[in-house]
């Protein structure tokens, strides 16, 4: 698997990506392709504060993911977001999520720790998850939409 930044030229194929996503038991909701849109921008445009990163076996799309970073207090250091983690159901069982955390834990091997959320009904992701060495937290996120 090839694991590389988004390109200008990924647009079209992040957004098909990324709607398939927002329809999967990996979210409750749906957004609108505006947010995909500038999201997008932000990555390419290479915001410190995302990362998109698209998946490719046999130099086809195989998925997407993307990465906020920041600086946690909790951790001492360096925390990343794995905001959105997408394998196309045709790649699927392959071990690309191995692979990517393999990759992730390496190109981020400075970071104090790493974070992600997961739906309850996401029991494959939660197992992928718990092999990767991630566990639940004691407390619930909140969020208040601005």
């Amino acid at each position: 698997m090839n694991i590389r930044d988004f390109a200008h030229a990924d647009r079209d194929t992040f957004l098909t990506l990324s709607r398939a996503f927002y329809h999967t038991d990996a979210t409750d909701h749906d957004i609108p392709d505006a947010y995909r849109e500038k999201t997008f921008a932000l990555a390419v445009e290479k915001s410190p504060y995302v990362r998109g990163l698209l998946l490719e076996e046999g130099g086809a799309p195989a998925g997407y993911a993307l990465l906020s970073l920041s600086h946690t207090c909790e951790y001492g250091g360096l925390l990343v977001l794995l905001e959105e983690l997408y394998v196309d159901p045709a790649f699927q069982g392959r071990g690309l999520g191995r692979a990517f955390f393999d990759w992730l834990f390496t190109e981020y091997r400075e970071a104090a720790a790493f974070r992600l959320d997961v739906t309850a009904e996401n029991e494959g992701a939660i197992r992928l998850y718990g092999r990767q060495g991630f566990q639940f937290l004691p407390y619930r996120c909140m969020v208040k939409p601005n």
